[in-house]
C-alpha cells in the first residue's frame, strides 16, 4: 500500500505527463543530415548522405538516403542519385506497438555499388577518416577561414568562412534536388545557415590520395538552433594559395 507522500508524487508525475506541453505534445520539426565515406575513384569522392526527419511527430522518422559524388578538381558535388526513402512509424513510449517500416518507391533509384563500379571506384568506410586529434595535420579556425597544416608559416589547406558556408548550403540543396521534401510547406533544410565559427566543429579529416597531391576533406558538425537542423557533412578544403 502506498504511503500518502508516495501516492502524491505519483499523482503529480501522472498529471505532468498528461498536461499540455508535456511528452504527448507535438514536438518541433527536427532534421539531421549525416555523410559517410562510401568510395573513391580517380576523379571523385563518393558519399552516402542520410537525412532523418521527425515530421513534427514523436513516433515517425522519415529517412532519405542518397549517393553524392564530389569532384576532386572543383570540390563541388557534381552528381547525386537517390538510393532509398524509408518511413518508420511506431510508439516510442510503449513496446506494445511494433515499429512499422515502409519502403517508398523512388524514380531513378540506384544501387550505390553499381554507380561506384561504373566509375571504376573502390569502396571506403568512414573509418578511412581520422579524428582531428589523430590526424598528421592539425587544423585551426578563425572568423575568416578554416585551415589545415603543420603549424609552419602558412597552412597547407585553407577555406574561407563564406566559401565553407556556401558548400554546406549547396550540399543541402543537393538533398532536395534529388529527393524533394516529403511534405509541402516550409522546409527548414533549405533555410538552415551556418555562417559563424561557433555554428560548426570539425570532427573528421579525410585525405584522398591523388597522383599529384592529397585532396583534403573535413566533416563538419553544425547546428542551426532556429531551424532545428543538425548536420555532419564533408566539405572540400582546397590547397592554400597564401604566399
Amino acid at each position: 500500500m502506498l504511503r500518502k507522500g508516495t501516492a502524491l508524487i505519483v499523482i503529480i508525475l501522472l498529471a505532468a505527463w498528461a498536461a499540455p506541453g508535456s511528452v504527448g505534445a507535438t514536438p518541433p520539426r527536427a532534421i539531421t543530415v549525416e555523410d559517410s565515406l562510401f568510395g573513391v575513384s580517380k576523379s571523385h569522392l563518393f558519399l552516402l548522405r542520410s537525412v532523418r526527419d521527425n515530421l513534427e511527430t514523436h513516433g515517425t522518422t522519415l529517412t532519405d538516403i542518397l549517393l553524392v559524388a564530389k569532384s576532386f578538381e572543383t570540390g563541388r558535388e557534381e552528381n547525386a542519385w537517390p538510393v532509398r526513402r524509408i518511413m518508420a512509424t511506431g510508439d516510442p513510449f510503449t513496446s506494445r506497438v511494433p515499429e512499422q517500416v515502409e519502403d517508398h518507391a523512388l524514380q531513378s533509384r540506384v544501387n550505390p555499388f553499381d554507380i561506384l563500379a561504373a566509375h571504376r571506384g573502390r569502396p571506403l568506410t568512414d573509418t578511412a577518416a581520422q579524428s582531428p586529434a589523430d590526424a598528421l595535420l592539425q587544423q585551426w579556425s578563425t572568423e575568416k577561414s578554416h585551415s589545415i597544416g603543420r603549424w609552419t608559416n602558412k597552412p597547407d589547406y585553407e577555406i574561407g568562412r563564406q566559401a565553407l558556408a556556401e558548400q554546406l548550403g549547396a550540399s543541402l540543396a543537393t538533398v532536395r534536388r534529388v529527393l524533394p521534401a516529403y511534405q509541402g510547406g516550409y522546409d527548414p533544410l533549405l533555410k538552415a545557415k551556418f555562417p559563424r565559427r561557433e555554428n560548426c566543429q570539425a570532427d573528421k579529416l579525410y585525405f584522398a590520395p591523388l597522383p599529384d597531391r592529397l585532396a583534403a576533406y573535413i566533416r563538419l558538425d553544425c547546428f542551426d538552433a532556429g531551424e532545428q537542423v543538425n548536420i555532419s557533412i564533408y566539405v572540400a578544403v582546397p590547397l592554400s594559395e597564401m604566399d
